[in-house]
């Protein structure tokens, strides 16, 4: 991940949570189930604060396919949430709008993404 990158995911979990994110890591993931393969580069914030929602934010960036946009994503690590793969697991779960990487095809349960 790029510095550039990183910088607008960390404004954007400042943005959304009113907190200061502080760069920890950043890190590879990759959920695979059945032949539907999503992976992606997640930066991992600590959040702080006075009154912080999670101790840490996982963020990434999804491209729009057939568009030139970027979205931002963040998913705080609260409730089932307790890593960055259960984060990018737990969000294309409950995101109909997924879309596997090309050559990718099939359908997912929360079992095998989350195991």
């Amino acid at each position: 991940m790029q510095d550039p990158e990183r910088e607008a995911l960390r404004a954007s979990v400042e943005i959304l949570h009113n907190c200061q994110a502080i760069f920890l890591r950043d890190e590879i993931v990759r959920v695979t189930s059945g032949s539907v393969t999503i992976q992606r580069d997640v930066a991992v914030f600590e959040l702080r604060g006075d009154y912080t929602p999670a101790p840490l934010a996982y963020a990434w960036t999804d491209p729009q396919v057939g568009d030139r946009t970027v979205n931002h994503q963040v998913v705080l690590h609260q409730g089932v949430v307790r890593s960055p793969r259960h984060a990018v697991a737990g969000f294309f779960l409950s995101d109909s709008t997924v879309q596997p990487q090309p050559g990718n095809t099939g359908s997912h349960s929360a079992f095998d993404w989350l195991g």
